[in-house]
């Protein structure tokens, strides 16, 4: 199975051994600046109900990618001669899921966080 990028054909497990490092930076960086961002008024946001749901989110797509690099990927030079398990592509489905639940809960957070105070 390949799947095609700018620079040609790339097999999967080629794909997941150059993209799963910047997953994992991606991830840090988000939570390096979802921390700050939470340092600047602790009480406000976690008082607000939105901003929970994204920091579990941001949680849960972290233990998803520990998951997937630990257990569900072992055999993923496997995959390119055959079809992904139901496990990879469950993986993916959650990714997806949380990955758009972070960003809509992040969005909500702007309109429900109360303004001023502490």
């Amino acid at each position: 199975m390949n799947f095609g990028c700018a620079s040609g054909r790339v097999d999967l497990h080629q794909g997941y051994c150059l993209l799963l490092p910047l997953t994992w930076g991606a991830w840090f960086v988000a939570a390096t600046f979802g921390t700050l961002l939470l340092v600047s008024r602790p009480v406000g946001y976690f008082g607000n109900a939105d901003f929970r749901m994204k920091f579990l989110c941001m949680g849960l797509a972290g233990v998803n990618m520990l998951v997937f690099q630990f257990i569900t990927s072992r055999d993923v030079a496997q995959w390119d001669r055959g079809r992904v398990p139901l496990a990879g592509k469950v993986a993916g489905a959650l990714s997806l899921v949380f990955w758009i639940g972070v960003v809509y809960f992040a969005r909500m957070t702007g309109f429900t966080l109360v303004q001023g105070g502490v």
